[in-house]
């Protein structure tokens, strides 16, 4: 089917790790931030940068759903990025976690 999708829980701490899409198929921009939003609220970082990421992740979201300016959405998903690069180079995020959520950065960007 087109709809399958398989849910890794890769430490086996009942939280998916990573959602793979059907051959082909790529997983919408709403699935992706839900995706990275469940990412954010499950890391182990401090609340207030926690806080501080999703309300960038909402922000763009706002921006996604009234069809803003894509060159603006693509810049505050590049701005998200430094943040979070920068953040990992302080080690107030873990370069692992940092790099996967980057990457979720990145499928966003393709989809938009």
């Amino acid at each position: 089917p087109e709809d399958t999708r398989i849910f890794l829980d890769v430490d086996s701490d009942g939280k998916v790790d990573e959602l793979i899409p059907a051959d082909g198929a790529e997983l919408s921009v709403g699935e992706l931030i839900t995706f990275i939003k469940t990412k954010i609220s499950d890391l182990e970082i401090k609340d207030k940068l926690k806080q501080k990421l999703l309300k960038q992740i909402v922000n763009i979201e706002r921006k996604i759903a009234k069809n803003k300016n894509k060159n603006k959405i693509l810049k505050n998903l590049s701005n998200l990025s430094k943040s979070i690069t920068k953040k990992a180079n302080k080690g107030k995020i873990s370069d692992n976690d940092a790099q996967m959520l980057i990457d979720l950065i990145d499928q966003i960007e393709s989809v938009i």
